[in-house]
């Protein structure tokens, strides 16, 4: 049986941004921030504010690209044409039919270069103003060799935004099992805010590797080709019906690859997820009664399980 894996890496990484010698060997990059729009203004609103706070000290470039669906209203296309971003180039795309999750995901970035990472936020995804410094922090710990204990450096593809609160995966009893890391830090090095590597995916907030990327998009395209589904033994994830993170999890679980999750005190990290109702949620809820009702409640349980504080300082 597959379970929830949790790996603590044996070095501390804090927030702040300190002049360390090493960061200046390692090589230049660039990130792309891929929005994935699902017509829901409010929440796009609210994304791209976070995003305008954002700090960039050490002066990387940012792109930034707006993945619109094809029914996109005219008030979120002013919301998106009219917004300022100073950290690089703005990119919108909008695609002329609707689709689901799948190929709006992964379809809204692909690296051009060797060292150009994504980071993927869909639109009910909320960033902290310190994102960009612990990208780079972290960045420049991979790059120099910091997280080379036991090969985990070529082991990890990605840096999650987000910690879950909850194991999601164990089949029966997934959302009752809260997820600890800060208590097993704390019992292994007497440090509760060390970072740890998981194959637990977030929609919250992910930044990922180049290489690991383009081979998730050939291993979509490869199922896509023969039909295959994903499937972990003893997972929920089986029961899914839809949606992208079904295929990551499938993934990281067949190539025994992790991604580093923040581990700051409180549960705040570096993005989190608001849970906003989709289109169909809404369309629900528009007609009132039980259906609303369970509606609402499947939202706010989804809430409490998985939206957590942003940090608020780089101490």
């Amino acid at each position: 049986m597959v379970v929830f894996l949790v790996v603590l890496l044996l070095v501390i990484c804090p927030l702040a941004a300190t002049q360390d010698p090493s960061l200046n060997t390692m090589p230049q990059y660039i990130i792309t921030i891929a929005v994935v729009s699902h017509n829901r203004l409010s929440s796009l609103d609210r994304l791209c504010a976070s995003l305008k706070k954002l700090r960039n000290p050490n002066g990387v470039q940012v792109h930034l690209s707006f993945n619109m669906e094809s029914a996109s209203s005219k008030d979120i296309m002013d919301l998106v044409s009219n917004f300022q971003w100073t950290h690089g180039d703005k990119f919108t795309k909008i695609r002329i039919i609707k689709s689901g999750d799948i190929i709006s995901v992964t379809e809204a970035w692909y690296p051009g270069d060797p060292f150009e990472y994504g980071l993927i936020l869909e639109e009910d995804s909320e960033i902290s103003e310190f994102a960009l410094i612990w990208i780079h922090k972290m960045l420049g710990l991979y790059h120099t060799g910091s997280f080379g204990q036991n090969g985990l450096d070529l082991r990890m593809v990605g840096l999650s935004l987000h910690g879950p609160m909850f194991v999601e995966t164990l089949d029966g009893r997934s959302h009752d099992l809260p997820l600890l890391p800060a208590s097993a830090a704390r019992n292994i090095s007497g440090d509760e805010q060390y970072p740890y590597l998981s194959q637990r995916p977030s929609s919250a907030g992910t930044l990922y590797f180049p290489e690991f990327w383009k081979d998730f998009v050939q291993y979509l395209s490869s199922k896509a080709h023969i039909g295959r589904d994903a499937f972990i033994e003893g997972s929920v994830t089986n029961d899914w019906e839809r949606g992208w993170k079904k295929h990551l999890y499938d993934f990281l679980e067949f190539k025994g690859e992790f991604l580093l999750h923040p581990n700051f005190r409180n549960r705040t990290a570096i993005a989190t997820n608001t849970i906003d109702p989709s289109e169909e949620q809404m369309a629900i809820i528009n007609k009132g009664g039980e259906g609303a009702r369970r509606v609402w409640y499947t939202i706010k349980a989804e809430r409490v399980r998985i939206s957590v504080p942003l940090i608020a300082s780089q101490e």
